[in-house]
């Protein structure tokens, strides 16, 4: 949705480029990969980053994340193909930073959450809100 409004809005294009946004991804392998491609999961990335349980147990920041995103290989070439890509949403929400200026979750905040009266939704843990919501959480039991 972040992505759609900046589209809307005229400040991103669904044909623009991830280099073009992020120098992070300018390396050949991934000079056709556009907006479409992210949204629609033929952008070529995997999933997951095949180092991911490491980064998540190291309680990487997202930045981390999108460095190694930034070296990984694709798994078929942009538009040629179609799978599920958390990666790919990784890279929209930081070209929604780039463009804003802004952190995704405080944007989020902004143009949707509070508009809309939604006062329990954020992007990531509300550290403020601890206290109150750790005791309603409950063990992932496999």
């Amino acid at each position: 949705m972040a992505a759609m409004k900046l589209v809307a809005e005229g400040q991103l294009s669904l044909s623009e480029r991830i280099g073009d946004v992020l120098p992070l991804f300018r390396k050949a392998a991934y000079r056709r990969i556009s907006v479409r491609n992210l949204l629609t999961h033929t952008s070529g990335f995997p999933d997951m980053l095949v180092t991911n349980a490491e980064l998540r147990a190291q309680h990487a920041p997202l930045s981390r994340f999108l460095e190694v995103t930034a070296t990984t290989e694709l798994d078929f070439a942009a538009g040629s193909d179609c799978r599920y890509s958390s990666m790919g949403f990784l890279i929209l929400g930081s070209m929604v930073e780039a463009i804003t200026r802004t952190p995704l979750p405080q944007f989020l905040n902004k143009e949707y959450f509070e508009p809309l009266g939604m006062h329990n939704t954020w992007l990531g843990f509300a550290e403020d809100q601890a206290d109150r919501l750790l005791p309603t959480v409950l063990p992932c039991i496999l």
